[in-house]
């Protein structure tokens, strides 16, 4: 039988090989970077929240000797810390001591929602790390956004100086902590379904499959997503922290919108054009629809338009 300790070791090399490909700036590197996070989920889904800390902590150990002390830190940060968390919080109530009461399982979308708060803890943290509200990062988007072929693009070439500075000041306070909060969410939960996958059909999966369908976040997370957007428009220098937020948590009520979506489809005798009109406005409206699909997944969260009851941890 092969050592856990082994496979924690196998599974944060790999993490860590996927996150330093990044710095060769290839396509092929981008798309192994998207997995970054694939390995630790494995160790700790399948071996329990510790062994998916020693993979981080490994997988952190060979990102400092390849980049240094600052890809050991981004590698903890933006690859260790939610799959580590979340494999913790997945492990309650999976193992027990034989004299002790179990303890009650965290529900699917309670786990959801551990991983997406960290998720939007790092998203935030990334905009300071990134230094995104100095001066020299504005300057930097200012000289890219001038760029001809960039004016082009979004309809500013004949743009106003006035009109070009709201659009960069939009861009670096708002949109850009906001893609990074949703990018980050969407890859992690992507990667813990991923892991998850893997290690159901190997046997190793410590929580019976969730029923996705009646899956429902708890109402705090709710709360959280409205107030990161309020404060996400508010004046003040915390407003690129609550985008980053805010884009964060939206994402996740973008997926449970469109479990709602796909619940209030069935019942239709065009069930399948319905969906295909739902995809179709997310490829040619983007934004608009990813935030009207959020707002459904919202509206569920307080007013149950699929109709289902409390979610039972033990389908978890």
């Amino acid at each position: 039988m092969t050592s856990p300790v082994f496979i924690g070791l196998i599974c944060g090399v790999a993490s860590a090989l996927a996150y330093a490909s990044l710095a060769t700036q290839t396509p092929l590197a981008f798309g192994l970077f998207l997995f970054a996070p694939l390995g630790l989920f494995v160790a700790g889904l399948g071996w329990g929240g510790l062994l998916g800390l020693f993979a981080m902590s490994a997988g952190a150990a060979l990102s400092g000797f390849l980049l240094g002390g600052s890809g050991a830190v981004g590698f903890a940060l933006i690859v260790g810390l939610t799959p580590v968390v979340s494999c913790f919080a997945a492990e309650r109530g999976a193992f027990a001591a034989d004299d002790a009461p179990p303890a009650t399982p965290l529900s699917p979308g309670a786990l959801v929602a551990v991983s997406v708060s960290c998720a939007a803890v790092v998203a935030a943290a990334l905009m300071e790390l990134a230094g995104v509200s100095e001066p020299q990062f504005r300057e930097q988007m200012s000289e890219f956004f001038k760029q001809e072929n960039v004016r082009d693009m979004i309809g500013l070439a004949a743009a106003s100086p006035e009109l070009f500075e709201q659009t960069l000041d939009i861009t670096v306070s708002l949109i850009l902590p906001a893609m990074t909060g949703a990018i980050l969410t969407i890859l992690m939960l992507l990667n813990f379904w991923a892991a998850a996958s893997i290690l159901r059909r190997s046997g190793r999966l410590m929580r019976p499959w969730p029923d996705l369908a009646v899956m429902r976040y708890p109402n705090g997370l709710a709360i959280a997503a409205i107030l990161a957007t309020a404060f996400a428009f508010a004046s003040g220098g915390q407003q690129m922290y609550a985008a980053a937020a805010a884009g964060a948590l939206l994402a996740a009520y973008f997926i449970m919108g469109m479990i709602v979506v796909r619940a209030l489809a069935s019942a239709l005798p065009f069930r399948t054009l319905a969906l295909a009109i739902v995809w179709a406005s997310l490829i040619f409206l983007t934004w608009p629809a990813f935030l009207l699909i959020a707002a459904t997944g919202l509206a569920d969260q307080f007013f149950n338009l699929r109709g289902v009851g409390d979610e039972p941890t033990s389908a978890s």
